[in-house]
């Protein structure tokens, strides 16, 4: 290693091949001969952490790791201890990015201090933090961050470190599935997804699964089969602002939770594609802006959506049933063939729906709080859509008992 000063910038010139590791620590292309890298003396803190790995250059061809950490594990507690945001997301952020492990209980304890503190960059700071706990793959109890999930900065990242040590985060697990979310939130169901792939039984989510998921059963009775068209209108596209990132912190980071067909900068893998129609992966990005809207949160709903629960309910029974809600038009001819069309496939429905319930129980998902006797609800209604009525409609027979 070779370290020339010049015009008030430090310039490192490593050999990569006795130290093996240097093209991680240090950005730019990963070169076969001598790696240049210039930075500004004492201009930031990444130029300062980069001297500090280079005058431990004896000690890495012995052990590099250690040896990053013992020269990074001080400058990192000192700047998490500063009273500034910024100091505190560098800290956060060079501990994330060398992989610094030591400094876990420093993080939280910085975490700890920054709880209760308002404004922008309190905000940040916590980001970054988080965002330090999660790249160090700390395991870290659900009460150390679970203020976090209040934020939508710092919502993903708080769930992915939770789902670190799920089986010692179930409860904290169970709280965020159930708690009141935006329509379309992912954390909640990535919450939910990730008991049901791991595993993990909660009756307090069993529970909550088959009190709120209801089906439909529709039929239209008319005198010929219409024809819908059901294409859509593309919605025009709408560049939005971006905010201007923090000047005198670190790259902003943005981290998200996604589904697998979005993801453009996966982390790792939060929910297996077995729960659901795809996976829920965790992407971070560098040097990210943010519109307004990305950071507040909307209208809750306490209820997950309807599509939600019924698949929870399929993978926690192992009874499939293709959707919740079922239309149907029935062409009339007489009321014999207006019952044959109707009630074969409303008490396919009802057993189905009993049977999901059984396995629910059987695999553990409901506790004695949930009745023997208890039913899904099913809501029948049968529109008259023909133009001649003069012949009443069939009275429909009710759904077959439970057992039968």
């Amino acid at each position: 290693m070779k370290i020339v000063r010049s015009s008030g910038a430090v310039q490192l010139w490593v050999t990569q091949k006795p130290l093996h590791l240097w093209h991680h620590l240090l950005p730019g292309p990963n070169l076969r001969g001598l790696q240049p890298f210039t930075c500004a003396m004492n201009r930031s803190p990444l130029a300062s952490c980069l001297l500090a790995v280079a005058f431990a250059a004896p000690a890495l061809a012995q052990d590099p790791t250690r040896a990053v950490e013992a020269q990074l594990l001080p400058m990192i507690e000192r700047r998490l201890e500063a009273d500034t945001a910024a100091q505190v997301s560098w800290a956060g952020y060079l501990a994330q990015r060398y992989r610094v492990r030591s400094a876990s209980r420093a993080l939280c304890a910085a975490l700890d201090r920054w709880k209760d503190k308002d404004g922008l960059e309190a905000r940040i700071a916590r980001l970054h933090l988080v965002d330090g706990l999660l790249g160090i793959e700390a395991r870290v109890p659900t009460e150390q961050v679970e203020f976090l999930l209040a934020d939508r900065m710092t919502r993903a990242a708080a769930l992915a470190v939770m789902a670190q040590d799920a089986p010692a985060n179930l409860e904290g697990l169970v709280r965020l599935a159930l708690a009141p979310a935006e329509y379309n939130e992912i954390a909640r169901r990535a919450a939910a997804r990730l008991l049901v792939a791991r595993g993990l039984r909660s009756k307090a989510l069993g529970k909550h699964v088959v009190d709120h998921l209801k089906f439909t059963y529709t039929a239209s009775v008319t005198d010929v089969m219409e024809v819908w068209d059901t294409a859509e209108a593309e919605a025009p596209f709408i560049k939005p602002k971006l905010t201007k990132t923090m000047p005198g912190y670190p790259p902003l980071v943005r981290i998200e939770l996604s589904k697998w067909h979005n993801a453009e900068a996966m982390v790792k893998m939060i929910v297996p594609g077995r729960v659901g129609k795809e996976p829920i992966v965790l992407t971070r990005k560098e040097k990210a802006a943010y519109r307004p809207q990305d950071m507040r949160r909307g209208k809750f709903y306490p209820v997950m959506p309807s599509h939600e629960l019924l698949n929870l309910c399929n993978h926690m029974s192992g009874v499939y049933i293709v959707k919740h809600s079922y239309y149907r038009e029935i062409s009339w001819t007489n009321a014999k063939d207006f019952l044959k069309s109707y009630v074969p496939d409303r008490d396919k429905l009802r057993r189905r729906m009993d049977k999901a319930v059984a396995g629910m129980r059987k695999r553990g998902w409901l506790g004695s709080d949930v009745p023997a006797d208890f039913r899904l609800e099913l809501v029948e209604s049968v529109s008259d859509e023909r133009e001649d009525a003069t012949v009443a409609l069939p009275e429909i027979p009710a759904p077959p008992q439970l057992g039968q």
